[in-house]
């Protein structure tokens, strides 16, 4: 399935492919879409305005992403101030909003594939999957629910999605270019 991409096409077969594709994403369908797109948008803005006024957050910390940028980008002020040294590379605020985006897109269709075919492995293997929900009704007895270090702990989970990861590899393609000439 994988394989069928666009992206991993190529001569004959990516050119037809893409025939058949482009039509998909013209200019007047994706006008059409657009009104929805801002309605849900809207929508999202409306619901995200009115959780922060009635649950207001101000000065709390999560522990999420967000907060570790941020202090990140505290401690490199702190540091640049008492070094009086010029950061090369400084969290902006644009910065830090790029990068919990990347990190969202990023982690999102890695961890949807891993565990779509995951589930359709485990759908093929029922013995493997019998011994997987073995381990993890185990895991639970044991920690009294799904904890962290039971995570850690589930041997059988972690062989299961690395070979699925093997099988499957989410990114097949570097989106990474070596800048320097080597030998």
């Amino acid at each position: 399935m994988v394989l069928e991409m666009l992206s991993l096409k190529n001569g004959a077969e990516w050119k037809g492919l893409r025939a058949v594709m482009t039509p998909t994403f013209t200019s007047g369908k994706i006008k059409r879409m657009f009104p929805l797109v801002c309605d849900k948008a809207d929508a999202l803005v409306s619901v995200s305005m009115k959780q922060a006024a009635e649950n207001s957050e101000a000065g709390k910390r999560r522990g999420d992403f967000l907060d570790l940028l941020l202090e990140a980008r505290d401690q490199s002020d702190n540091r640049d101030q008492s070094d009086n040294l010029n950061s090369k590379h400084v969290l902006s605020d644009i910065s830090m909003v790029a990068q919990c985006l990347l990190f969202i897109v990023g982690g999102y269709e890695t961890t949807a594939s891993l565990l779509a075919f995951s589930c359709f492995l485990l759908a093929k293997h029922e013995s493997q999957q019998q011994r997987l929900r073995n381990e993890l009704q185990g895991m639970v007895a044991e920690h009294g629910g799904i904890t962290y270090q039971g995570i850690m702990e589930a041997k059988l989970l972690d062989a299961c999605l690395q070979e699925t990861l093997r099988l499957y590899p989410p990114a097949v393609i570097l989106e990474r270019a070596c800048t320097k000439t080597y030998k």
